[in-house]
């Protein structure tokens, strides 16, 4: 009644930005960083819905204040390293927007929920961005159980491990923010 069971004519592209990497459920465009850190918004993938740009997808700010628009081409230009398109945004943006690590998205961020290092702790700590005025903008680690303390970067930097955290450790930070 509605074809032959053999058929395997399904759409192999994502919906929603067609490409043919992945399919909608991992669209790495739907959400990504706001090109502007003064906001630490997600850009919002959408659909032009009038005018001669109809059916154009373009990325959008949360922020209805923030001046952060691009259309969906072009990001997707400058994720591949391509020239010459239009805008001229930060890398950073196509990065994931909870570390700032290129080589992932937000979905598959290896530092969210990571294991408290603090011994006998068993609390996960989670990525917070500082709002001082010394630090803004600047992302840490926080446990939810014990509040250990870690600048990410350091972190990073220090070969701090993710999932696999070293109890043993026993380094603890001044939490300055």
């Amino acid at each position: 009644m509605g074809g032959s069971s053999n058929e395997s004519n399904y759409y192999k592209a994502c919906e929603h930005c067609e490409e043919e990497t992945h399919f909608a459920n991992q669209c790495p465009w739907i959400y990504s960083r706001c090109k502007f850190s003064t906001y630490e918004g997600i850009r919002l993938l959408a659909t032009a819905r009038t005018g001669p740009s109809m059916g154009k997808k373009y990325l959008k700010c949360q922020h209805s204040t923030c001046p952060g628009f691009q259309w969906l081409d072009d990001a997707k230009g400058e994720a591949k390293g391509y020239v010459g398109f239009s805008s001229n945004i930060d890398p950073a943006s196509t990065a994931c927007f909870a570390c700032g690590l290129d080589d992932h998205w937000v979905k598959q961020c290896p530092w969210k929920e990571t294991p408290c290092p603090r011994p006998n702790c068993t609390g996960t700590r989670k990525i917070r961005t500082s709002k001082t005025d010394h630090s803004s903008g600047k992302k840490f680690l926080t446990c939810s159980r014990c509040n250990k303390f870690h600048w990410l970067n350091e972190w990073i930097e220090k070969g701090g491990s993710q999932k696999n955290v070293d109890k043993s450790e026993s380094d603890d930070v001044p939490m300055n923010l």
